[in-house]
């Protein structure tokens, strides 16, 4: 239970709990905390906790509860408390101070046992152990009360009260007192101990009753003495406002305790101390050490009741006003998150997780942290998380935030309420699936290289320790033709040519282990480049619409094969021997709508080809419009296209440098530009050499171009537009490769100008089963640069 004020300290993952079943009891400091420790003394049962708690400093504690509801609520709370309880805790026990040989406390001798009832509702109960102490430590003791509870006080008079003063005039001020007098203190303790702890309403009245009626027999200094170990001083009552240094307050005590004992309408309580007292020494002798405490005090070097005094005179000044420990029930529960249903695997750009639980509506655990997808490796898997989960209130609720390397939220998820005050059945199996934040894109985006493909010892793997500097220039693949990516199949393929040769190659997008198992398409080795088109929103273990457009080995046509794609090797197969369609004109580029229309350009003839795959005894040919022009309807040298989800097919024109706008049937529309002033074409802003061309789900624009020659890796850019044409982001260079493919969380997926190599060594890695080399696959993640620049003043 995080108390008011109390930022939650997140608990790295250490795996599964050694826990049994049912409901077990966990206590939040286990150890000695402050001299005070609280151990479990039996089992759980119908509310009920039995507890022994121990006292091991030289200070009187009196030990409260508050049972914590929803939201923080305190059921504790009382606005007619009777006494000892307070209006906002309930009285568990008083508590002696420890046994003590020459001042050596003597652990583990002062305990009692207390039993906690947990009432309907609460979930947590927290142990104020209330005595006399100071601010230096413990976080301030604010935290476990309302904002209006003892204002300007320097501690929570009604829990401190009794134990304070009890230890401030008896065991301060009477340890300083005999020391002197010259009296045994021990042999005075041993009787006035007793009728403390075992009747501490008649030690109430009497401490109350010299409040009320003895001040006006102090001093200036034993006043504040009073009333900084009683609790009610306030800030400004103690010089200098520093309530974290009372010591030299307390001093004042000594002189206290004749006049508190001794005075003429001493309480009967008061009476019986001194008659324990001058049992054993004479009241002359006393009387003449009174005019001494002060300067004896300050000079204190003896063993004995000096070491006692010592002892308690550090203990008060290191301890709080209130230690707090807590009591909770928990049981083993199982957490099982899946990533978001409109992806294949966890969010690319995550690296950290954060658990968390709520019980009626408050948290009641520090949040629990992990990694995931390290070292590039993304993970699909659910993410299974075994934990110690609170028990009581009436509903608990998880939830999840998954994190970028900045911090940054990239995805979350909560879980359905479950009853959690049900002994028999807690809620152990807990299910929660994740929604993903998909990041805009703006002017300071910039996508990052996060993951390659290469090869370790055992297998292929993805990792984020490759670095990339191929171009157009680079000789290690003879050429790219073409990448494409499925979100929900979580595979990326690509299409290349190495001696003088076409392949395709299927590669899954998600690692849950060492490594990745790669396998050959159902053909390889291809005279002329196929094309292998995936349909985004598609599940690995569906039929989907994706294709390959298949060159024909006698003709320039191309024949349309329906593809499957292996769920583990991402391997995608086909039947060559049925046509669902054919594209009569050689094919430059082409691409894929969800509706399952293909459509094509040739670059040459300008002629923009389409058709429907569709199973007849005679295949269907596509239908062409278009050709070489400038006019509206007609395309100059167009090089790629790409269609948005509502079906317009945008064309990169090499030629003219711009983009011009289809329907799936192959007639110009006026596409860009605000709605009724729309344009048939846009010009692209950016001077270059233009390779592709994409769009994601909310139909922004991205163009893949290099500079100068293409040279060097930062010659390489990527410009974003809006759906409608506006410029978005033109800052994102680095993006060295031929050709992309954008997945829905807008990560761009790409085939490298190197080949795949072996991490070890640097060299070209060569599949037995293809015999040349391949390219590597890498994931450029968009990046919000501006987050990451210091504040400048």
């Amino acid at each position: 239970m995080q108390p008011e004020g109390v930022i939650p300290q997140s608990q790295p993952y250490a795996g599964s709990p050694q826990l049994g079943a049912g409901v077990d009891i966990k206590v939040k400091n286990q150890g000695v905390l402050f001299g005070t420790q609280t151990v479990v003394n039996g089992s759980y049962s119908s509310g009920s906790v039995p507890l022994n708690l121990y006292n091991n400093y030289v200070r009187w504690v009196w030990v409260y509860v508050q049972y914590l509801g929803a939201n923080n609520e305190n059921l504790s709370a009382n606005t007619n408390p009777t006494w000892p309880d307070s209006k906002y805790s309930q009285s568990l026990g008083l508590m002696a101070p420890v046994f003590t040989i020459l001042g050596i406390p003597v652990p583990n001798t002062n305990t009692i046992d207390v039993t906690l009832n947990f009432p309907p509702g609460a979930h947590t109960a927290r142990i104020l152990f209330c005595g006399l102490g100071s601010d230096i430590n413990g976080g301030g003791w604010r935290q476990y009360f309302p904002a209006d509870a003892y204002p300007d006080r320097i501690a929570p008079t009604d829990e401190v009260l009794f134990p304070s003063l009890t230890t401030g005039i008896l065991t301060i001020g009477l340890t300083a007192f005999a020391l002197a007098a010259d009296f045994d203190i021990g042999a005075a303790w041993a009787s006035i101990n007793g009728p403390i702890a075992h009747n501490p309403f008649a030690t109430q009245a009497a401490l109350q009753a010299f409040l009320k009626t003895g001040a006006s027999v102090l001093t200036g200094v034993e006043g504040v003495g009073l009333t900084v170990a009683a609790g009610t001083a306030s800030y400004a009552d103690i010089k200098g406002g520093n309530a974290s240094n009372i010591w030299s307050s307390l001093l004042a005590l000594g002189s206290v305790i004749p006049k508190v004992i001794f005075g003429p309408n001493s309480e009967q309580f008061w009476t019986d101390v001194a008659l324990t007292i001058i049992g054993d020494e004479t009241g002359a002798k006393i009387a003449n050490a009174i005019p001494y405490i002060g300067e004896l005090i300050a000079v204190i070097e003896a063993l004995g009741d000096a070491a006692t005094l010592a002892e308690v005179c550090a203990e008060t000044i290191m301890s709080p006003w209130v230690i707090e420990n807590e009591v909770t029930l928990t049981y083993p529960a199982t957490i099982t998150i899946n990533h978001d249903p409109a992806d294949s695997t966890f969010p690319k750009t995550a690296t950290s997780w954060r658990l968390e639980a709520k019980v009626d509506g408050a948290v009641t655990l520090d949040p629990i942290t992990g990694p995931i997808n390290t070292g590039g490796k993304i993970q699909s898997d659910p993410l299974v998380v075994s934990v110690t989960a609170p028990f009581g209130g009436s509903q608990i609720q998880w939830s999840v935030v998954f994190s970028d390397s900045d911090g940054h939220q990239v995805g979350t998820g909560v879980s359905a309420q479950y009853t959690n005050n049900d002994p028999a059945n807690p809620p152990s199996a807990v299910a929660i699936t994740i929604q993903e934040i998909l990041l805009p894109i703006t002017a300071s985006t910039v996508f990052k290289r996060a993951d390659t493909t290469g090869y370790a010892t055992a297998g292929y793997t993805w990792s984020n320790q490759i670095t990339d500097t191929g171009t157009v220039l680079s000789k290690g693949i003879q050429q790219v033709t073409g990448t494409t990516v499925s979100t929900l199949a979580g595979v990326a393929g690509l299409v290349w040519e190495q001696g003088d040769r076409f392949y395709v190659r299927g590669v899954p997008v998600a690692q849950n282990s060492a490594t990745l198992k790669l396998a050959a398409a159902t053909n390889e080795g291809y005279a002329r480049p196929p094309f292998l088109l995936f349909d985004a929103f598609v599940k690995p273990t569906d039929q989907g619409n994706h294709v390959l457009l298949e060159p024909d080995p006698t003709t320039p046509a191309y024949h349309v094969r329906k593809v499957t794609l292996d769920p583990s090797t991402g391997a995608p197969s086909w039947d060559p021997t049925v046509s669902y369609g054919t594209f009569l004109l050689p094919v430059s580029a082409a691409a894929l709508h969800s509706s399952g229309r293909v459509v094509a350009i040739h670059t040459d003839s300008g002629r923009f080809g389409w058709l429907k795959p569709v199973a007849t005894p005679l295949p269907v040919v596509a239908a062409y419009s278009a050709g070489h022009g400038t006019q509206v309807g007609l395309l100059s040298s167009p090089i790629a296209l790409a269609v948005t989800n509502p079906g317009v097919v945008l064309v990169l024109e090499a030629g003219a440098s711009q983009l011009a706008a289809f329907d799936l049937n192959g007639n110009p529309v006026p596409y860009f530009g605000v709605s009724g002033q729309g344009q048939y074409t846009l010009p692209l802003v950016s001077k270059g050499t233009y390779l592709d061309l994409a769009v994601d789900g909310a139909g922004q624009v991205y163009a893949l171009y290099y500079t100068g020659d293409g040279a060097a890796p930062a010659d390489y850019h990527v410009d974003v537009y809006t759906q409608a044409g506006a410029v978005l982001d033109t800052q994102s260079p680095g993006v060295n490769v031929p050709h992309l493919a954008i997945d829905y969380w807008r990560s761009i997926y790409a085939a490298n100008y190197d080949p795949l190599a072996d991490i070890a060594s640097g060299a070209p890695h060569i599949d037995p089963a293809l015999t040349v080399a391949e390219p590597s696959l890498s994931r450029f993640d968009p990046t919000d640069v501006s987050a990451r620049e210091p504040a400048r003043r």
